[in-house]
């Protein structure tokens, strides 16, 4: 592998090869004599990962039982593998290298020697780096520290501000429905979010009805999301009042509450311009009209997938990559905010997502965090629920997929007594908590 370049590009691209961003993804991306050292970062960055104390981990104990543990961060390990590689370096070259070239040369050394036998693997890697990044993505973990800086964010009285306008019958076209949409739009974009509504007609058993999704982004710019969703409809009931608070009131108001107390956070984070970013969704129409069925369910969530399924990102590229592969990670939230709540793993290819979210509980319990009750993430899967809810559109599309609901559902599942009376705060708070350390987690935020 030949490269010629000026020094000072030379130290660009290094510093672009060390500390991925959005702009340094462009710049390799656009500059054909660093193509190969692209790819080659790429191998680098594979063979690493197999060397590497993983972010998360599953051991089995004395007794049998497997446990969840978060270990050492990968920056701090990458750092120590560097350090001890360039001591080695320095010191076979005294004289002609300085830290900050030796730093550079080890890594443009090392890929071009992974890549020498992993040159096959590399080519096979058509998509965008992007796109590619977004599968390598690995959680940044917390200390305990951290996670005592979140678990002092908390604000119930924000959280039951934003529930309550929620607390109410939200059936598609009327006017409390509107009321709520406007809620939620207006509370995303004070916060300084970029706020969409996605409107459009669907035909249901009850003629056409006007839905609309609300898409607030924290970063547009940015190509790839960490997605959190909900729905904010509610169930039609012809003989009672059905308000829906776990289904899905709480949730709603949970994820506004997350954008309001990590706000500075995510501000400093935004600032970062990284190719990755937050962005809720909040559905409409995912009740069913008449009898739930897959034409009578879902309206919002199924018209969103087929619309960025067709939408071509970056537009005209030549990859085949559209608006879904923006979506690193699909985070459903429903029935959410009852004392009855056990949620288990549902996808195999997120368990390791889901064993974060074991873990942060586990930590925030043993810290003594959160209160008293029996965890809400268990240490199980069930691969077969069957559970009908709005990441099928998205799952069938193949976003990868964390389905935070409870199963079995809580007791007032489409109940009249779905309402404020059976809200548990303490469990909410829990929840919240370890929502929010999980989406740090991700973001790699900084406190």
């Amino acid at each position: 592998m030949k490269i010629e370049m000026g020094f000072g590009q030379l130290m660009k691209v290094g510093r672009a090869i060390r500390n991925p961003s959005r702009d340094s993804f462009k710049l390799l991306e656009n500059n054909r004599l660093v193509d190969r050292l692209t790819q080659s970062r790429i191998c680098l960055t594979d063979s690493l990962h197999k060397a590497r104390f993983t972010t998360e981990h599953i051991r089995k104990t004395g007794k049998g039982e497997k446990k969840y543990v978060v270990g050492w961060r990968w920056r701090e390990r990458r750092r120590r593998i560097v350090m001890k590689m360039s001591r080695w370096l320095i010191h076979q070259y005294p004289a002609s290298m300085q830290t900050g070239l030796t730093y550079l040369v080890l890594l443009y050394t090392a890929a071009a020697f992974h890549c020498a036998s992993g040159q096959a693997k590399c080519n096979k890697r058509s998509r965008a780096l992007w796109y590619r990044a977004r599968s390598e993505h690995e959680g940044l973990g917390l200390s305990d520290a951290e996670l005592q800086t979140i678990s002092r964010m908390g604000d119930m009285k924000h959280f039951k501000n934003v529930l309550n306008p929620i607390l109410i019958p939200r059936v598609v076209g009327t006017e409390s429905h509107a009321r709520v949409r406007k809620h939620l739009v207006d509370t995303m974009d004070g916060l300084g979010w970029t706020v969409e509504e996605d409107s459009f007609d669907g035909d249901t058993p009850l003629g056409m009805k006007r839905f609309t999704n609300v898409i607030a982004t924290l970063d547009p710019d940015a190509p790839r999301h960490l997605v959190l969703a909900c729905h904010y409809d509610s169930k039609i009931d012809r003989e009672s009042v059905f308000v829906g608070a776990t289904d899905s009131a709480v949730p709603c108001a949970m994820m506004m509450n997350l954008a309001k107390v990590m706000q500075a956070a995510l501000d400093k984070f935004r600032q970062t311009r990284s190719d990755l970013t937050l962005q809720f969704i909040f559905f409409d129409g995912e009740e069913a009209f008449h009898r739930w069925t897959k034409e009578d369910s879902l309206y919002g969530a199924r018209n969103l997938a087929a619309k960025l399924q067709d939408i071509s990102y970056p537009a005209n590229n030549r990859d085949g990559t559209h608006s879904l592969h923006r979506m690193d990670l699909f985070v459903l939230l429903d029935l959410l905010g009852s004392e009855d709540v056990q949620i288990s793993n549902y996808f195999k290819d997120t368990e390791r997502w889901y064993a974060r979210l074991v873990s942060y509980e586990q930590r925030l319990n043993d810290l003594q965090l959160l209160h008293r009750r029996p965890f809400i993430f268990k240490k199980r899967s069930m691969y077969n629920a069957g559970i009908e809810d709005d990441h099928i559109p998205f799952l069938e599309r193949g976003v990868p997929v964390l389905h935070l609901i409870p199963a079995p559902f809580p007791s007032v599942w489409h109940k009249n007594t779905d309402n404020a009376s059976a809200l548990h705060y303490p469990t909410i708070e829990n929840f919240t908590k370890i929502l929010q350390a999980f989406v740090a987690d991700y973001l790699h935020l900084v406190f």
